[in-house]
C-alpha cells in the first residue's frame, strides 16, 4: 500500500470531555481506517505546541488551545504506541534579535521536551518531530538530540525576496532539515520543482487559502504573533492573507507537486477543518491526482471539457 503523511493539529480535535491521550488515539484511527477503505495507508501525525515552553507556547490561531508538558507527554506516548510519530512545535524566535541562549534557564521547559521526546523515541522506535524556525534549534537537537527529526518552519520562509533566492534557500533548508514547510504562496512547480530530488521532503498545505503576494506582510504578522500572541496581530484580517487560491484549488498546481513526489500534508488549524473531512478530501484527490498522472488522456480530455462548458 502507498504511504501518504497527514499532519493535524492535536488539540483542535477534542471533544468535551475526553482527556488529550484519548483524543489522539481517536483521531489516528479516523485517519488509519480512512486510509485503508481507500487503499493508502496513512501516517497520521499529531502536532502542536508545549505552553510551558519559550518557543512552543503561542496560541496558533483564534481557537486553539495550547497543551501543557504532562498532556503532551501522554500524546507523544498514545501516537507512538499506533506507530505514529508526535510533531511538537517550537518553532517561535523570529522576532528575537540577535543568537539564542538555549542553555539559559528560560528555555529550561524547552529543553525539557526535547529530552522527552528523545525519551520517547528511544522507548518506542518511533521518531518523534520538531518543527522549528531558528537554527540554534536546529543546531541544538543535531548535536543533542539526534534521534528527533527536525522539520524547517513555514515562518521560514515568510520574507521578501526574489523567486531564485526563494528557490536557493530551500535548496540549502533540504540539507539542512529532515523534512520542510513551504509558505503557501510557494505550492507551485516553479518554485517547488527545482528541488524535485527531495520533493518527498516536503510537507504542503493544500486547504489553505492565502493571497497575499506581499511576504514582507506575511513576515511582519508572524513578527506581531511572536512577540505578542495571535489576537493583537494587526495583520491577521488582512483581506489577501484570507481570499486566494488553496492548492486543491489549483489542479494543475497539485498534479505537478504530486508527480514531483510531494506525498506530505497538512491541516492547519487557522482553516478550522474537521479532521475526517479533510483527511478524505487529501485521499481522493491524492488519488484523482495519481490516475490523471498515470493515464495523462484524463487531464487532457477534463481541460477540454472545462474550456467547452
Amino acid at each position: 500500500m502507498e504511504q501518504i503523511s497527514i499532519e493535524f493539529g492535536a488539540s483542535d480535535q477534542i471533544k468535551e470531555g475526553e482527556d488529550f491521550a484519548t483524543s489522539i488515539t481517536r483521531s489516528i484511527e479516523i485517519g488509519k481506517k480512512l486510509g485503508i477503505t481507500n487503499g493508502f495507508d496513512v501516517q497520521m501525525i499529531p502536532y502542536d505546541g508545549v505552553s510551558e515552553t519559550v518557543l512552543g507556547s503561542y496560541l496558533r490561531s483564534r481557537k486553539s488551545v495550547v497543551p501543557s508538558m504532562d498532556m503532551v507527554t501522554s500524546a507523544v506516548r498514545a501516537a507512538n504506541q499506533l506507530g505514529s510519530p508526535y510533531k511538537v512545535a517550537l518553532n517561535q524566535g523570529i522576532s528575537h534579535e540577535g543568537e539564542l541562549d538555549l542553555f539559559d534557564t528560560r528555555y529550561k521547559e524547552d529543553l525539557r521536551v526535547l529530552d522527552m521526546l528523545a525519551e520517547e523515541s528511544a522507548r518506542s522506535g518511533i521518531t518523534n518531530i520538531v518543527v522549528v524556525c531558528r537554527d540554534e534549534v536546529l543546531r541544538l537537537i543535531r548535536g543533542y538530540f539526534p534521534g528527533i527529526h527536525v522539520s524547517a518552519s513555514a515562518i521560514r520562509y515568510a520574507a521578501p525576496g526574489t523567486p531564485n533566492q526563494h528557490i536557493r534557500k530551500y535548496t540549502e533548508d533540504l540539507k539542512k532539515f529532515d523534512s520542510v514547510v513551504p509558505i503557501p504562496q510557494h505550492t507551485n512547480p516553479a518554485i517547488l520543482g527545482p528541488n524535485q530530488k527531495n520533493a518527498s521532503k516536503f510537507i504542503v498545505f493544500p486547504f489553505l487559502t492565502c493571497g497575499q503576494t506581499n511576504l514582507e506582510i506575511c513576515q511582519k504578522h508572524y513578527r506581531a504573533v511572536d512577540a505578542q500572541g495571535w489576537n493583537p496581530s494587526p495583520f491577521r484580517d488582512d483581506f489577501l492573507c484570507t481570499n486566494g487560491s488553496s492548492l486543491f484549488e489549483r489542479h494543475s498546481d497539485f498534479r505537478e507537486l504530486v508527480a514531483m513526489g510531494v506525498d506530505s500534508f497538512k491541516i492547519s488549524r487557522a482553516e478550522g477543518t474537521i479532521l475526517k473531512e479533510g483527511v478524505s478530501k487529501i485521499l481522493g484527490r491524492f488519488q484523482r491526482a495519481k490516475r490523471q498522472i498515470k493515464n495523462p488522456r484524463i487531464t487532457h480530455m477534463m481541460e477540454f471539457l472545462k474550456k467547452t462548458i
